[in-house]
């Protein structure tokens, strides 16, 4: 018998393997290109991120300019014309604008809300609302209330990434005859006869209450309480030193010590030795004290009749 043997084609087989081959190298490609394209994606989010924050943020700070501008225009006046608003608005930081950001703000009363509060008070419309100022400094005191509307549209030179703020806020103006007293020099109390004074009284520096005196109402100021020293520079040993006390809900509260207090060869006057301008405590030519560092914590406590505790009627600095 004859057997037949079978020959395999090989180059049949190779074939196979090269489609193999290539199917396999397609796909690894497809995988690598997808790789390639997420971590492009990737890399244009986080640009997009980093500059979007950095536009963010070079808008705020255009935004705080905006804000600390409009503020130091009532240094010089009581009400500030549109003229005022446009001139805060046309300056950003000129820091910002040298790193190639531009801005496009605007500063102007909020008419809308303006009308509103009109409208809640039955208010014509050349007189502004007026409201109770619920807490602060100024506690029960009546303003009028003027809303502005502040708008910044931050760009990227080189982006081209916009960010747009705004910021809504309410200005109160004060009128000066709610206060018993105002002033923007130092205040001294120091009746012979206990006197007892029932206004509202602020001053822009330092109060000396030295001797027979009761405040009824709140006491608000620029600077110290003195209670230590006299302002021609002795210490205050007068009659009647004792004798200081401020009324808090109904509670009669005795005054002992002040915001600055004797130490270091001083009388417990406002001045701070070695303070400079803008800082607490610099009154040159004023009695020179150092600060009481018990004040803040027990001025504010609740009245109870123990001394000193104000309940915070008494505001220093």
């Amino acid at each position: 018998m004859f057997s037949k043997t079978q020959k395999h084609d090989r180059h049949s087989e190779k074939g196979a393997a090269l489609a193999v081959a290539m199917i396999i190298l397609a796909i690894l490609s497809v995988v690598a290109l997808t790789a390639l394209a997420f971590s492009s994606t990737e890399a244009r989010i986080a640009g997009s991120d980093l500059q979007r924050t950095q536009t963010f943020y070079a808008g705020t700070a255009a935004m705080e300019k905006m804000t600390n501008d409009f503020s130091n225009i009532f240094r010089k006046k009581i009400y500030p014309l549109p003229a005022d608003l446009n001139a805060v608005a046309a300056n950003p930081p000129p820091a910002l604008i040298a790193e190639g950001f531009s801005f496009n703000q605007t500063l102007v009363e909020d008419a809308a809300k303006l009308a509103e509060l009109r409208a809640i008070q039955g208010l014509p419309a050349d007189i502004y609302p007026r409201v109770n100022i619920p807490s602060g400094p100024y506690a029960g005191l009546y303003a009028s209330v003027i809303p502005y509307k502040m708008n910044s549209i931050t760009t990227q030179g080189w982006s081209g990434t916009e960010v747009e703020l705004e910021r809504e806020f309410n200005n109160y103006l004060v009128p000066l005859f709610q206060f018993g007293m105002y002033s923007t020099e130092d205040l001294e109390f120091a009746p012979g006869p206990f006197m007892t004074f029932t206004g509202r009284i602020h001053s822009n520096k330092n109060i000396y209450a030295l001797r027979n005196i009761k405040f009824l109402n709140r006491l608000t100021m620029g600077g110290e309480f003195i209670r230590n020293a006299k302002p021609s520079g002795v210490s205050n040993t007068s009659s009647g030193s004792n004798n200081v006390f401020v009324e808090v809900n109904n509670i009669n509260v005795r005054s002992v010590q002040g915001s600055m207090q004797p130490g270091g060869g001083t009388i417990g006057g406002p001045n701070i030795v070695g303070s400079t301008p803008g800082d607490r405590g610099y009154f040159p030519g004023s009695p020179d004290g150092v600060p009481n560092p018990n004040w803040e914590s027990i001025s504010v406590q609740p009245a109870t009749g123990a001394d000193d505790r104000f309940g915070g009627q008494v505001l220093t600095h």
